[in-house]
């Protein structure tokens, strides 16, 4: 909120100009911190600065109306603190994002998850860790709540401050601090455009129908991957089923029959690399 009574609503900022004029004209800070400000302002004791940052900190915070009250019994007076003035115009309320919020939020809404999720800038592993213990015993002393990480395509990874030897073990560091689901955003999404690129590249400007044997075909076969034989997977043998329910053995029009293609997978191949 804003501690400046004169503070216009930021909502009525209409140019980048006039949205920038109003940020520095109205600091914002959260009420614990305006409170805090005029307690060492007015050269309030230890046991008044002690008695507020005690009150405001522990779980599960106390509500902006008991604070008042609680403020005002020490500054013996109400101060100005505005949460509605530097509302967007979207209608929401101004949040002092941080670890230390989420934290706050994930102990709320821990009783009615099953699993707890918060949104990094980077994949820092120190933020990670805070969240962690920030949870901890939030079920009972020594539990953990499941916690999920999203290692995101969105991060630039090369750029996140990580040597190559953090990045190899950091799902492993992060399991260790309790998050049991890691999940990458859009990996299939990324895959697929790359792999198109190269195929696109080796198939039509380099290597023919080559590019695509060396670049997918035979690593499929090696690997043992599922999609070598595809048919089935874009439903040949459910319609199969189907149809041999409905007309019995021999009907003429099976997907996967003595002339499927798919049968050449299932011997060895005729030729190989060349040197």
């Amino acid at each position: 909120g804003t501690t400046t009574p004169t503070a216009k609503p930021y909502r009525n900022a209409d140019s980048p100009e006039e949205v920038d004029a109003w940020k520095k004209a109205n600091p914002l800070v959260t009420y614990y911190e305006a409170v805090l400000a005029e307690l060492k302002a007015a050269k309030a004791g230890e046991d008044k600065i002690t008695k507020w940052s005690e009150a405001c900190a522990k779980f599960p915070g106390i509500a902006n109306e008991d604070a008042r009250v609680l403020s005002k019994e020490l500054l013996g007076k109400d101060i100005f603190w505005c949460w509605e003035a530097p509302r967007t115009r979207e209608g929401y309320f101004v949040l002092n994002p941080g670890i230390e919020t989420c934290v706050h939020r994930m102990r709320h809404f821990a009783p009615y998850a099953d699993i707890m999720w918060a949104e990094t800038a980077k994949p820092v592993l120190d933020d990670a860790r805070r969240l962690a213990d920030g949870v901890e015993g939030v079920y009972g002393p020594g539990e953990k709540p499941y916690l999920a990480y999203n290692l995101s395509p969105s991060f630039n990874w090369d750029a996140s401050g990580m040597t190559d030897a953090q990045m190899h073990t950091f799902c492993k560091d992060l399991g260790k601090l309790g998050f049991t689901w890691q999940f990458v955003t859009l990996a299939g999404f990324h895959l697929s455009s790359l792999n198109a690129n190269r195929l696109c590249r080796t198939l039509v400007e380099q290597q023919s129908m080559l590019g695509y044997v060396e670049g997918i075909q035979r690593p499929e076969r090696e690997e043992g991957v599922d999609t070598l034989t595809h048919q089935k997977w874009s439903g040949a043998d459910l319609i199969d089923r189907t149809l041999q329910t409905m007309y019995g053995h021999g009907f003429s029009t099976a997907i996967q029959g003595e002339e499927c293609t798919e049968n050449q997978f299932g011997a060895k191949p005729s030729s190989g690399p060349s040197a």
